[in-house]
């Protein structure tokens, strides 16, 4: 069992609240650097997220996401890294992106930010060149872990504007269906450019587990309907799921500190 000072330090660096003013507080202190994130249950309805998942099955998924331990619907930079116009071309197309329940959901989402942050601009991320708006999130189905990584735009989004200027950066994920298993572990390190020598070139996302030896470690589970935002250049996994189906919606904020402006991004 862990002694009062580091049970009082969890406390300090992640916390789960209900939906309200606590969770503004708490999303504040993220976006501040106070926090390494916070879950804040209740962000959906039940509802809201069974509409949600009864929309997007009405599509093909890729099932070739993440060399198949996952499935996913709507565009993700990362993985068209290289494709930028096959990427803009699925942000322009897809019918899930004038779903209702889609657009309740990031609707929602940019709310809370701009409550938050109601001195600084809040949009989803476009491409000045191409005139083109990113996809504000993408919809995954985990069937197997995902491995120790981070992201970061500024280091991952080289040639993608704005992406490439982003350098503080957070993850979103809003939980749209329960399960067993299917966790996030989340780190209170965040990557080095001294860490790329654990870095896995043969899957290249991943990195060697040493590189979080000895670092508090956070399980958030999240139960259906919360919304989770993170400090995501610090390094997280997520467990494989035992039963159930994880179903969750998530993307990246990033602020732009030159136009003092958080973009939302997929």
């Amino acid at each position: 069992m862990a002694n009062n000072a580091t049970e009082e330090r969890r406390v300090d660096l992640f916390q789960v609240v209900s939906y309200g003013n606590r969770a503004l507080d708490n999303v504040s202190k993220v976006l501040h650097g106070d926090m390494i994130g916070c879950e804040i249950e209740d962000f959906l309805t039940p509802l809201e997220c069974d509409a949600l998942v009864e929309d997007l099955e009405s599509y093909q998924l890729d099932e070739s996401y993440l060399a198949g331990t996952a499935r996913k619907i709507l565009e993700s930079q990362h993985s068209r890294r290289y494709e930028p116009d096959l990427y803009f071309e699925g942000t322009k197309n897809h019918p899930l992106l004038e779903s209702y329940s889609f657009n309740a959901a990031k609707f929602k989402l940019l709310s809370l930010l701009r409550s938050i942050a109601s001195d600084t601009k809040v949009e989803v991320a476009r491409d000045a060149n191409r005139n083109a708006e990113y996809c504000p999130a993408v919809i995954r189905e985990f069937h197997s872990s995902l491995k120790l990584h981070n992201d970061l735009g500024s280091r991952e989004g080289q040639g993608w504007d704005p992406i490439e200027r982003v350098n503080r950066q957070w993850a979103f994920v809003i939980k749209l269906s329960d399960c067993v298993g299917g966790s996030t572990f989340l780190y209170n390190k965040q990557w080095a450019p001294e860490d790329e020598r654990f870095f896995n070139h043969e899957d290249k996302y991943s990195y060697d587990r040493k590189v979080v030896d000895g670092v508090e470690e956070f399980e958030i589970a999240g139960s259906k309907g919360s919304l989770i935002i993170f400090n995501c250049t610090c390094y997280h996994s997520v467990t494989s799921v035992l039963s159930g189906r994880r179903y969750s919606m998530g993307g990246f904020i990033g602020y732009l500190e030159g136009d003092d402006k958080l973009i939302v991004w997929s």
